[in-house]
């Protein structure tokens, strides 16, 4: 249920701003990308994820090209993919700032969001490329799988630690201090002070509520996927430096919460926006 709510909602996301040049902002661009982020992660990462689940994490197939390129590909694609959601968040709240604290200046155009857009994919490409080294088909006892393993170059088990904080660090802990911060004030502009520019009239108080009804929904979908991610980090690091089992019912729970995300998130949107909803009609 969950993957199919996330599939039709982020779709019709896409549809809605593809469709509707009123929607064509550097904001909804940027939740596009998003949304394209979350359909891969539900097509390409869950079905081989829940075989491997369902089969006692014997992975489901034999030696061969398929069986390499499942294995890397799957987990690739995991570490690829939240990355870039991740720094999708960032760069909204980023032009969110730029919009409202200097409103007079338009810093960036829509062209060079789609080249943001771009970067943000290269930057999460190159964060995820050691997995494509790290992760490969294994036997034990006679079953098959796919192992995180970064021998011979490496000592397995620092380099896991030290990849662990570095992507925490980098693709997760920096961009949602930066996010706080910006929010922060973003949050002080709107509710505290008059936005500079603007005089107190109703045209103007009908922007500011507007603004105000976007943050809203975009710090509602930080704080959201904070919520469905975090768990996933925690568990991430007791494994990998206090040696703390993961039972297969609570790393389904896990999976299940981070997948949740996705489905939420299109659910935000139409929520708070009026647009959305009758583009999800």
């Amino acid at each position: 249920i969950v993957a199919m709510v996330a599939i039709v909602g982020n779709f019709l996301v896409v549809h809605t701003v593809w469709t509707n040049q009123r929607m064509q902002t550097a904001t909804n661009y940027l939740i596009v990308n998003m949304a394209i982020a979350d359909l891969l992660y539900m097509v390409l990462v869950i079905p081989p994820t829940f075989i491997v689940i369902y089969g006692s994490y014997e992975w489901p197939f034999r030696y061969s090209g398929r069986a390499i390129y499942f294995c890397q590909v799957v987990h690739f694609g995991q570490y690829l993919l939240v990355p870039v959601s991740v720094l999708t968040l960032a760069t909204i709240a980023t032009d969110r700032f730029f919009a409202i604290t200097m409103p007079m200046k338009r810093l960036f155009t829509k062209k060079v969001y789609r080249s943001l857009m771009v970067v943000i994919w290269l930057v999460a490409a190159g964060l995820a490329a050691p997995i494509l080294y790290a992760y490969r088909i294994k036997e034990f006892s006679g079953m098959l799988y796919c192992d995180e393993d970064w021998s011979p170059a490496f000592d397995t088990t620092r380099a896991s630690r030290v990849y662990t904080i570095f992507l925490f660090a980098v693709a997760y802990c920096v961009p949602f201090v930066v996010m706080s911060v910006m929010y922060s004030v973003i949050c002080r502009q709107l509710w505290m002070r008059k936005i500079p520019g603007e005089q107190d009239i109703e045209k103007s108080k009908k922007a500011l509520e507007s603004r105000k009804k976007v943050v809203k929904m975009l710090i509602t979908v930080v704080v959201c996927f904070v919520l469905c991610w975090l768990p996933v980090q925690v568990a991430t690091f007791l494994w990998d430096y206090s040696g703390v089992e993961i039972s297969v019912d609570l790393n389904f729970i896990l999976m299940f919460l981070m997948r949740s995300h996705s489905a939420v998130s299109p659910c935000i949107y139409a929520i708070f926006s009026q647009n959305y909803r009758q583009g999800f009609k």
